[in-house]
């Protein structure tokens, strides 16, 4: 009894899940702390990436507004029209 007892005072304290947590709990060995290490990178270069896709999406449509006189149809038939006269020659 009085091992059980010891056993589950030194489990106890130990870290654990709490409810509404965010992110995981502290790692208890190296190969954890290395798998939230990778995490933690893996996120920061996702980040990056989103970033670089918003500022292009955001660029695509502020360029490209419909209300400027851009006619991108037009724009398509004269590239269309270019690339098939110069095959001809």
């Amino acid at each position: 009894m009085i091992v059980l007892k010891w056993l589950f005072l030194t489990i106890s304290p130990c870290d654990a899940a709490e409810p509404w947590q965010l992110g995981s709990q502290d790692a208890a060995t190296p190969i954890m702390q290395g798998i939230i290490d990778l995490h933690h990178d893996i996120f920061f270069f996702l980040i990056l990436i989103l970033v670089f896709v918003l500022w292009i999406l955001v660029r695509a449509l502020w360029h490209f507004h419909y209300k400027k006189k851009c006619n991108p149809a037009k724009d398509c038939s004269w590239n269309y029209y270019r690339d098939s006269s110069d095959h001809l020659s």
